[in-house]
């Protein structure tokens, strides 16, 4: 049960009655669909008909099935969504916590809320996409997964929670809405106020000086680079940030997950692990090939020079820690 819920208009507390939630300040009404709470206007709206068959094959199939059928679909247009057990594997990289209140911003296709389950008391996961919530509830269900909270939230809302309420907080670029504050600064302060202290908050973003980013300067989801982030954490007040760089790509589930702070692992990659890409399968390699190039290029020039330092400019991505 999701319990002191505030509205997310006006953030005052809401009262719950039967399947219907009330804000007892700006009066709004909420409601809530299978028990999921819904903070939007149109509910029939983000039903179509792929949605639709989507979720009936994952209710009467499996969800493993509907997810194994929607990828094949999408490989036919060379669309393969990059989800995995990985995309989730920088868990390992918390310290034991089994009390701990998470907030996943961003469900994807369950698999981070899911995997967060076992190292967290209470997983709350808020996503705008309908699809995303549904199949997250329907998953956790076959999977007898209690500990999990699905909550609807529509995009320019604020989310339905009060300061200091979490533990944990994770947060993909993917999913970062750019309605909901004018700056980076202001969100990452905003989720700052939403940790209790020595709460942390992991990131997955990009880097604006990746290659990339430089060979597709459009890309919407691109931020800042290294330092400029660096810069915006200290400034919100927090005290330990820890980066990595998942590889290839940050927002796909990596093959390799590098400690950037960290010049001999750093080395020891490029040695010794990086190499291990020649043994991908030629779909992959062909998925990489452009990109995979360049950095072979760029790490051996690194390697002559003696310049590892610098890789932590130029990566694809990073994994961020920052600690309250």
């Amino acid at each position: 049960m999701i319990k002191n819920l505030l509205c997310p208009r006006c953030g005052h507390p809401l009262r719950e009655e039967l399947n219907t939630l009330f804000c007892v300040s700006c009066l709004a009404t909420w409601y809530k669909i299978n028990g999921i709470p819904y903070f939007g206007d149109e509910h029939d709206k983000y039903r179509n008909q792929d949605i639709s068959k989507f979720l009936c094959v994952a209710e009467s199939d499996g969800w493993d099935k509907a997810l194994y059928e929607f990828v094949y679909k999408k490989s036919k247009f060379s669309k393969i969504p990059k989800e995995d057990q990985r995309i989730s594997d920088w868990k390992y990289l918390l310290p034991a916590h089994r009390d701990r209140f998470t907030l996943v911003i961003g469900c994807g296709h369950s698999t981070v809320p899911i995997m967060l389950a076992d190292i967290s008391k209470k997983v709350f996961a808020v996503d705008s996409s309908w699809k995303n919530i549904m199949f997250l509830n329907i998953r956790k269900d076959q999977q007898k997964v209690k500990n999990i909270f699905p909550i609807y939230l529509q995009r320019g809302l604020s989310l339905p929670f009060a300061r200091k309420s979490f533990d944990l907080i994770s947060l993909n670029s993917n999913h970062w809405d750019k309605k909901r504050s004018a700056s980076f600064y202001n969100y990452v302060l905003y989720l700052h106020s939403l940790l209790k202290p020595d709460g942390v908050l992991q990131l997955n973003l990009n880097n604006r000086l990746a290659a990339s980013h430089i060979l597709n300067p459009s890309d919407k989801y691109s931020s800042y680079d290294i330092f400029t982030y660096q810069k915006i954490f200290r400034m919100v007040g927090f005290a330990n940030i820890r980066y990595y760089a998942p590889l290839p790509y940050h927002n796909e589930s990596p093959l390799f997950v590098v400690p950037l702070e960290n010049t001999q692992s750093l080395i020891y990659f490029f040695r010794n692990l990086f190499p291990l890409f020649d043994m991908v399968s030629p779909e992959v390699k062909r998925s990489y090939a452009l990109e995979y190039s360049i950095a072979k290029i760029g790490i051996r020039l690194m390697l002559f020079f003696r310049l590892a330092k610098l890789f932590k400019i130029f990566v694809p991505g990073f994994i961020i820690f920052a600690r309250k």
